[in-house]
């Protein structure tokens, strides 16, 4: 692997050599080029790199995006570095999945970071049936 101060290789990367533990790569984006996100939140980190976080409604997992490129507040979705589109529904919360993801990813990269979802909103949801979601 990279040396840990060179911030120019993948999260990806980071992600394969942590399949233990309960974290595993994700597809190609050819494979699946859109994730939908719900109890999403932002983080920025000290780098100035923004990541979508939250709970992938298609696969039933925690995620964490590659770095954000742009986002689109009409649509409520944005491209990640990877080339990834990431839709958004409802609003920010938390999801343990993703935060345990971030976690790892942060400690191996060593970053500081804080949370930016105030900036960003997700689109009304046309509320998937996530498991562990209530109605509030």
């Amino acid at each position: 692997m990279n040396d840990p101060k060179d911030y120019s290789f993948e999260l990806s990367e980071i992600l394969k050599a942590m399949k233990s533990g309960g974290i595993w790569s994700t597809p190609a984006v050819s494979d699946q080029p859109m994730v939908t996100l719900v109890r999403w939140s932002v983080r920025e980190t000290e780098r100035g790199e923004r990541h979508f976080l939250g709970y992938n409604f298609e696969d039933r997992e925690g995620r964490v995006s590659t770095a954000i490129q742009s986002y689109d507040r009409e649509r409520c979705q944005g491209v990640t570095k990877s080339g990834r589109i990431y839709r958004l529904i409802g609003p920010a919360r938390f999801d343990s999945d993703a935060d345990y993801v971030w976690n790892h990813w942060g400690y191996a990269q060593g970053v500081k970071w804080k949370d930016v979802s105030s900036e960003y909103r997700g689109a009304a949801p046309e509320k998937p049936d996530v498991p562990g979601e209530q109605e509030e």
